[in-house]
């Protein structure tokens, strides 16, 4: 394992800690590793005072602060994005997001190189089950920026966004994706249709293979149902579940 992917084995471990309760030995860092955490007055994430909302250190072995980044005010969140997925498959790169409903997506590089990718994003776009993915090479990552209006009815949905990973310019979206999924550098995604109700009532599955997308199925819902929610799963040999 390298340095860089055992740093990160732990820095995904982001969470609040109180000033006055934090020692080096309590959360087992090694001699090789640091450990990012949000540090409030504070004993769990949502009691830290609106106006002091702390910040991002690097915790070493010794038990040193390193400072890393001031926490804005009023802020209620600030976890690692896509669960598991948060971390880039060459151990590079983590995606946090910071903010209350709606905050920032960064994407961290070691431990000081932070990039901002979207500073008017919402919360859901990091909770996982197919909303933000790395690419399995790592050269990109995608999410879904969720219109917040939509989180408010039946289903919610929003802009799938695909960036370079190292230049962060974005390389292609799609309206209306309610759901994701990467194989290779092939994107399957699920785009819900809605009726004067604002009922999602057709969900296409389209595949986009890195150039162009291909809408390969139309699911219709049947009278008097709609869809609520959906769940893409490409596989290896380029079939799709749905």
């Amino acid at each position: 394992m390298s340095s860089m992917t055992k740093k990160y084995a732990i820095l995904v471990a982001l969470f609040l800690l109180s000033i006055s309760s934090i020692h080096a030995q309590d959360v087992g860092i090694k001699e090789d590793e640091k450990l990012l955490v949000w540090i409030a007055d504070a004993q769990r994430p949502g009691q830290q005072k609106a106006q002091e909302p702390g910040q991002l250190v690097w915790i070493d072995s010794e038990g040193n602060f390193d400072p890393f980044m001031d926490v804005p005010l009023q802020t209620s969140h600030v976890m690692t994005c896509g669960q598991t997925s948060s971390l880039s498959p060459d151990g590079e790169s983590l995606a946090f997001y910071v903010g209350t409903d709606m905050g920032t997506l960064h994407i961290l590089r070691g431990t000081d190189s932070l990039f901002v990718v979207d500073s008017d994003f919402h919360a859901m776009g990091c909770t996982g089950n197919g909303t933000f993915e790395f690419f399995p090479d790592s050269s990109k990552f995608a999410y879904i920026d969720y219109d917040p209006d939509s989180l408010g009815g039946s289903y919610g949905d929003g802009t799938l966004r695909i960036y370079n990973n190292v230049t962060f310019e974005q390389i292609r979206n799609f309206d209306s994706v309610t759901n994701f999924d990467i194989e290779g550098n092939n994107v399957a995604y699920a785009r819900f249709f809605a009726n004067d109700r604002n009922e999602a009532i057709e969900t296409a599955i389209v595949l986009w293979d890195g150039e162009t997308d291909h809408e390969v199925a139309t699911l219709f819902a049947e009278t008097d149902c709609v869809y609520n929610s959906a769940n893409v799963k490409l596989l290896p040999n380029g079939n799709i579940v749905a």
